[in-house]
């Protein structure tokens, strides 16, 4: 009698995060197709109702030039609040239009979209912003110590503007991670079962989305990888959206006293290695802390399983 236990095949096993479209009973190789096209028209529609009640405020006494300002405007100055605003309100709604097309045509619970064990798992969020906090603090400080000094401004309108950035630039980043991480990154790997397909083919439309130059996208692409590479290895976009979150925050946050400028799209290639530099070195410790903390939150053991400051406000 053969006790030997037999070993599955690979479609058997618990996918991975950018597989998870085959827990499903119900998937089909156009599920993913479905998905995409209800959560873009549920954006569309999103979109249109925030630009809508943005025009309401035309009528509304002082904010009727700052709205005109703003849409008008042929550049985006990321320092003007009614600017600021409105541009993150034009990536926010990403989040329930992915939630919406998952519900209506995915045919799988939609907090599969988040991460492996279908929720949302905390601790890997907060362990990713713990880590990656004071690497990014360091790395800032030694960029600014040999920067030109700059004058930092204090105004109103910069404790404004810093108030803003804490309010609406984690849902920002976090709404891109759903997008690019989450939702095509699933939908390639429900028709590709390597990894490494989800994590690269999403990357040139992040990039497309960012306004700098060449070094400048490059960096913006290294990030799109190491992230895509956090969402496979912790299975789950807690740790992307951690990173995304602490590197916005903090850059906008200088932009909003001054001490970066945020509206300077001329990335130079020192300023993009030290921005490579900087998002490679967070992704290893990041990766390392998952390794050595013992993880009790997977549905299944993995084992079952198959000279400048300048950065970048992704």
């Amino acid at each position: 009698m053969n006790t030997q236990r037999s070993v599955p095949a690979l479609d058997d096993r618990i996918p991975s995060y950018f597989r998870m479209h085959h827990q499903s009973p119900r998937h089909r190789w156009w599920r993913p197709l479905a998905e995409l096209s209800v959560a873009s028209v549920a954006f569309v529609l999103l979109l249109g109702m925030l630009m809508i009640a943005a025009g309401f405020l035309t009528f509304v006494p002082g904010f009727e030039s700052t709205v005109d300002a703003a849409f008008e405007s042929d550049t985006v100055d990321m320092t003007d609040p009614t600017t600021f605003v409105l541009l993150n309100l034009t990536l926010i709604p990403l989040i329930p239009a992915v939630l919406i097309g998952i519900r209506l045509a995915g045919a799988r619970p939609t907090g599969s979209i988040v991460s492996e064990t279908g929720r949302f798992r905390w601790d890997r969020l907060w362990r990713a912003v713990l880590v990656a906090t004071p690497i990014y603090v360091v790395f800032l400080a030694v960029g600014l110590a040999i920067e030109p000094d700059v004058e930092p401004v204090f105004d109103a309108d910069a404790w404004l503007l810093l108030g803003l950035v804490l309010l609406l630039t984690p849902l920002q980043a976090a709404a891109e991670e759903f997008a690019f991480r989450g939702l095509l990154g699933q939908m390639i790997g429900a028709w590709l079962r390597h990894p490494l397909w989800a994590i690269a083919l999403p990357i040139p439309l992040f990039v497309i989305g960012h306004d700098y130059s060449a070094a400048g996208l490059l960096d913006v692409g290294v990030f799109a990888l190491c992230v895509g590479v956090l969402a496979w290895r912790t299975g789950g976009l807690e740790a992307p959206i951690g990173v995304h979150v602490v590197n916005n925050v903090l850059v906008l946050a200088l932009g909003a006293f001054g001490i970066i400028d945020v509206n300077d799209a001329s990335v130079s290639w020192v300023a993009t290695t030290f921005g490579c530099a900087l998002t490679i070195v967070v992704t290893a410790a990041i990766l390392r802390t998952e390794a050595r903390t013992p993880n009790a939150e997977t549905a299944t053991p993995r084992s079952e399983a198959s000279q400048e400051s300048q950065l970048l406000p992704l």
